[in-house]
Formats: structure tokens, C-alpha cells, sequence
């Protein structure tokens, strides 16, 4: 990771949001941005395309690489960024994943953190997602206003 000046998350952008790396929620809040849509689904099929992988408890290598992407393609550091660069990897999200991995257990998360960012990025990104009910809604109101002659 690379250290950066100290910044602070604008209060009233609702894209921001941060998770603790502990399970009481009393340790370090992980400071986190929702990405953007394209990037938001590419998350969702790295994370679908990887759930039901494993070794038998659905808990793989190319899951643990996944949980990683998924927490370094949402990280906002507050005071730290990922030095891999998505672009370099976009096309192999897994080898993205295991660069953000390798990045994230030198500056001394455990697995445990890992996947409790990821849930909580995924939980943003699901709650991001356009639903039928909005997709419907935008339907309704832009009906076509042409005057007919």
C-alpha cells in the first residue's frame, strides 16, 4: 500500500460508507466508496462466479482472490491506497484480487477482515442495484411527450 495525505470522506455523498475490520464492530472503521456501475457489475459476477467454488465448503483459492478484489476495487483509504492498478488487471479480476491480497496481508488483515470488507462492500453494492420497482418507476415517469399533428 501507498501512503497518501490524510483525507476525509465528504459527509453527504452517500456513495461512501466504512466497515469495521473487527467482528464486535469496535475495532478500525475501513473507510470504502461504492464504484462505479460497470465496475459494481463486474464485482457481481466476480462474486457470483466465485461463491460455489471451493474445496468442498465453497471457500477456494480463486474465493479468497475474489473477496480481495471486491475490497480493493470499493477501497477509499483514508491514508493508504492500493498500489495494483485495476486497469492493468480488468480483464483478470482473480490476479487483481491476489495483488490486493498480497497488499492487504502485509499491512497485517487477516482473512477474517478480508471477508468481513468484502460482505460489507457487496451488501453496498446489493443495495445499489436498480431494482424492477425503480426500473418501473423510471418507466412510468418518462413517458414520451410528442404532440401528435
Amino acid at each position: 500500500m501507498r501512503t497518501i495525505p490524510s483525507r476525509t470522506p465528504p459527509e453527504d455523498d452517500a456513495r461512501h460508507f466504512s466497515v469495521s475490520r473487527s467482528e464486535d464492530g469496535e475495532g478500525p472503521e475501513v473507510a470504502l466508496k461504492l464504484p462505479d456501475f460497470a465496475t459494481r457489475m463486474d464485482i457481481s459476477k466476480l462474486y457470483l462466479a466465485n461463491a460455489a467454488t471451493g474445496d468442498g465448503d465453497g471457500f477456494g483459492a480463486d474465493w479468497v482472490r475474489a473477496l480481495a478484489a471486491i475490497v480493493g476495487l470499493c477501497w477509499w483509504g483514508v491514508d493508504r491506497t492500493i498500489e495494483a492498478d485495476f486497469w492493468d488487471h480488468r480483464k483478470d479480476l482473480l490476479r487483481y484480487g491476489h495483488l490486493v491480497l498480497q497488499e492487504l496481508e502485509d499491512e497485517g488483515y487477516g482473512l477474517d477482515e478480508i471477508a468481513r470488507l468484502a460482505a460489507g462492500c457487496f451488501a453496498q453494492i446489493a443495495g445499489a442495484t436498480i431494482g424492477e420497482e425503480d426500473v418501473q418507476e423510471a418507466e412510468d415517469f418518462s413517458a414520451a411527450q410528442v404532440a401528435m399533428i
